[in-house]
C-alpha cells in the first residue's frame, strides 16, 4: 500500500511494475500533499481512508504476468 499524489500516478505504475509489484495497491490523493491548510489535509485524509483500508485488506489483483 502506497499513498501518492495524483500527479505521480504514472510514475508509481511504472516503478511498481518495474519492481515486479504491478498489483501494488495505491491510494491516490490530490496533489500537492504538503503545504495545504490543516483542514484541507484532514479532509483529504478522510477521503483517502477507504482506498487505504481496501489496499491493506483486499487480496492483490495480479495481472497474470510473472516476475
Amino acid at each position: 500500500m502506497t499513498i501518492i499524489g495524483e500527479t505521480f500516478r504514472p510514475i508509481a505504475a511504472y516503478e511498481s511494475e518495474g519492481l515486479g509489484l504491478a498489483a501494488l495497491p495505491l491510494a491516490i490523493v490530490p496533489y500537492p500533499i504538503g503545504g495545504v491548510p490543516r483542514e484541507e489535509a484532514v479532509a483529504r485524509a478522510h477521503r483517502a481512508f477507504d482506498q487505504v483500508v481496501a489496499g491493506l485488506t483486499q487480496p492483490a489483483v495480479s495481472d497474470g504476468a510473472s516476475a
